[in-house]
């Protein structure tokens, strides 16, 4: 390729260039680009089998009912349960006969279902009182001994053997032990159902005998100590008092409780005791609660102590 030639002319006071450029050699055509192979068209792909559609599912068959659940039968209610037969008494005779509905005692309070504990007194004296007790059909009747019953009518158990009167009548035969006036017995009566109830039955006999004192007397231990022994028919409560010898025997105050004794042997020792002779007279009276109005006193003389 030529190159740049540049001629200056001065026009006006101007530089003016000018470049002249030369003609650029003219390009060789390039050559025509060799035509590629048409490429070969490719095969169609072949088509694809359309897909054997699937069978239908068989609809599945519609579920038989089930068969409507037969009712239940209605249960058959409970029976009620029967109430349990009450182990109650319906009777309870006292009495002094062996024959029933014979000489019956007063019962206090009267039989209720409102008390369990009862009392009956025989205005007299007695060896025995019988016992009628009466309960609800089907209940079974115990007896047990608790005080002053004799011992030789009492199991090993307690109990107290029954009798008959020859009329379906079933009693008990209450024994006071020997100088009792005051027995005590538990009734126990029996459901069928196993429930058991106890009531308290007192029995008490009119004593209308002193205590009898015998066999009393007194002696010196010391100067101003003594014993004094003596016998009782029954128990009782006693009291006593030391008086100077020879003196009026004074009547003594069993107003206030003394000491219990029982029946048979007693023995009081005296302390605080004077020089010289002394009396000393013991009372001896019923248990309260049976006539403490009776009572009886005996005097016993006592010596002075030689050396």
């Amino acid at each position: 390729m030529g190159g740049l030639v540049m001629k200056r002319f001065l026009t006006a006071g101007l530089l003016v260039a000018s470049f002249l450029l030369e003609p650029t050699e003219i390009p060789q055509p390039t050559e025509a680009p060799v035509l590629t192979e048409a490429p070969e068209p490719t095969e169609a792909p072949v088509p694809t089998e359309s897909p054997t559609p699937t069978e239908s599912p068989v609809p599945t068959e519609t579920p038989a009912p089930t068969e409507a659940p037969l009712p239940t039968e209605t249960p058959v209610p409970t029976q009620e349960p029967v109430p349990t037969e009450t182990p109650v008494l319906q009777a309870l005779y006292v009495s002094s006969s062996d024959t029933y509905g014979k000489g019956i005692l007063k019962l206090a309070p009267q039989l209720s279902l409102e008390h369990d504990r009862y009392k009956a007194v025989y205005e007299g004296e007695r060896k025995s009182l019988n016992l009628w007790p009466e309960a609800s059909e089907g209940c079974q009747i115990d007896v047990y001994a608790l005080s002053g019953v004799k011992a030789s009518i009492v199991e090993k158990d307690e109990s107290i053997k029954s009798h008959e009167d020859g009329k379906g009548h079933r009693f008990w035969k209450l024994v006071f032990a020997d100088s009792e006036k005051k027995l005590e017995v538990r009734i126990q009566v029996t459901a069928p159902d196993g429930t058991k109830k106890d009531y308290y039955l007192t029995l008490s006999v009119t004593d209308t005998t002193a205590p009898v004192l015998k066999k009393i007397s007194a002696s010196r231990i010391s100067t101003d100590t003594a014993s004094v022994v003596y016998k009782t028919s029954e128990k009782g409560y006693r009291y006593y008092q030391v008086i100077e010898a020879g003196a009026t025997i004074p009547k003594l105050d069993t107003s206030k409780k003394g000491t219990q004794v029982g029946e048979g042997t007693d023995t009081i020792t005296l302390t605080g005791l004077t020089t010289g002779e002394k009396d000393v007279v013991v009372a001896v009276k019923d248990m309260e609660e049976i006539n403490p109005r009776l009572q009886s006193q005996a005097l016993a003389g006592m010596a002075p102590l030689t050396s």
